[in-house]
Protein backbone atom coordinates (compact mmCIF):
# COMPACT_ATOMS: atom_id res chain seq x y z
CA UNK A 1 0.00 0.00 0.00
CA UNK A 2 2.98 2.20 0.84
CA UNK A 3 4.35 2.34 -2.99
CA UNK A 4 0.95 2.46 -4.18
CA UNK A 5 0.34 5.64 -2.53
CA UNK A 6 3.47 7.09 -3.04
CA UNK A 7 3.03 5.98 -6.74
CA UNK A 8 -0.21 8.58 -6.53
CA UNK A 9 1.35 11.75 -5.04
CA UNK A 10 4.40 11.22 -8.04
CA UNK A 11 1.70 10.88 -10.44
CA UNK A 12 -0.40 13.71 -9.26
CA UNK A 13 2.98 16.12 -8.71
CA UNK A 14 3.96 15.28 -12.18
CA UNK A 15 0.79 16.24 -13.61
CA UNK A 16 0.58 19.39 -11.58
CA UNK A 17 3.90 20.26 -12.79
CA UNK A 18 3.01 19.47 -16.38
CA UNK A 19 -0.49 21.42 -16.06
CA UNK A 20 1.89 24.33 -14.59
CA UNK A 21 4.12 24.17 -17.56
CA UNK A 22 1.53 23.89 -20.43
CA UNK A 23 -0.26 26.69 -18.23
CA UNK A 24 2.94 29.31 -18.34
CA UNK A 25 3.36 28.21 -22.35
CA UNK A 26 0.08 29.11 -23.30
CA UNK A 27 0.13 32.24 -21.41
CA UNK A 28 3.77 33.21 -23.18
CA UNK A 29 2.29 32.43 -26.47
CA UNK A 30 -0.35 34.25 -25.79
CA UNK A 31 1.55 37.28 -24.81
CA UNK A 32 3.61 37.31 -27.62
CA UNK A 33 0.70 37.14 -30.03
CA UNK A 34 0.03 39.94 -28.74
CA UNK A 35 2.60 41.81 -28.99
CA UNK A 36 3.17 41.17 -32.59
CA UNK A 37 -0.49 42.15 -33.36
CA UNK A 38 0.29 45.25 -31.76
CA UNK A 39 3.84 45.69 -34.01
CA UNK A 40 1.60 45.25 -37.19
Amino acid sequence: MDTLSTLLLADTAVCIAILSLAGSLLLALVGLGRQVRRRS
